[in-house]
């Protein structure tokens, strides 16, 4: 369940930075690069799951296999989609699950349910004791003592903004900006830069220069030239011309593109 709550917190930011027509599972673009978003991957399986739950895990069970037998090696247009899905499920069970406003609408659907988890809150709780200085409980614990997934939870329930000092401690106690975890190391660089937390910045550039990734690099560099510190634009100007060799020429673009538009 905690996985299910970090693919819905991406999928918002996700919702967030896109323009509404490019929210929808069904797209119509040119580019195919444009179409490997979150929207894809987190909204699709949540249409999925939606569909799970509505009508029982034997029941989509069978409709999967039936599905994947009838088109295997084949390519499908959403409407061949639908038109199975239609068929094969929701007139034989006379369902009135509404397929349009999880394909065709922008977001999510008025039925969706927001994912939650008990260890969720007990991670917030954690954060929010962290923000303050209240070290106690986290002394105890060593990073390996949670998963990647928990640690993700806990740097994303701080604070838009984290008193430096605070976040020092934090990675004293834990080192994740130099932890060797890019979805760790990208999350905390995110809320060092949001907080004037400079110490990050030779572990950061270290990270900006081997690793090429749009999924880690493009919303470091948002943050940075969208950052209320004046210093993080020349800095990350001075970042990106030494890596721009290293990026992939879409990646470049799009970094190029980033740093532009400031």
């Amino acid at each position: 369940e905690l996985l299910r709550v970090i693919e819905y917190q991406e999928l918002l930011l996700t919702l967030k930075d896109l323009p509404k027509e490019e929210t929808t599972l069904k797209l119509d673009i040119e580019d195919p690069e444009n179409a490997g978003t979150d929207v894809a991957y987190f909204k699709g399986a949540f249409f999925l799951r939606a569909l799970e739950k509505e009508f029982g895990r034997k029941t989509f069970d069978h409709f999967l296999k039936g599905y994947f037998k009838e088109f295997s090696f084949s390519t499908l247009r959403t409407e061949d989609f639908i038109d199975y899905l239609v068929v094969n499920l929701l007139e034989p069970k006379k369902s009135s699950f509404n397929i349009d406003e999880w394909i065709y609408a922008p977001g999510l659907p008025s039925s969706f349910e927001v994912p939650t988890s008990t260890r969720m809150d007990k991670l917030e709780k954690m954060a929010e004791d962290a923000s303050n200085g209240k070290m106690d409980k986290l002394r105890k614990l060593k990073r390996e003592d949670m998963t990647t997934q928990e640690w993700m939870i806990f740097i994303r329930s701080l604070p838009e903004y984290t008193e430096p000092k605070y976040l020092q401690k934090l990675d004293y106690q834990f080192n994740f900006k130099a932890c060797g975890n890019a979805e760790l190391m990208t999350e905390w660089f995110r809320v060092g830069i949001r907080s004037g937390y400079t110490n990050i910045r030779p572990s950061m550039k270290q990270f900006l220069t081997k690793v090429g990734r749009g999924k880690f690099i493009f919303p470091l560099y948002k943050d940075l030239m969208g950052s209320k510190y004046p210093s993080d634009q020349q800095w990350i100007q001075g970042v990106f011309e030494q890596a721009m060799h290293e990026y992939h020429p879409i990646s470049r673009k799009g970094l190029e593109e980033i740093l532009k538009n400031k």
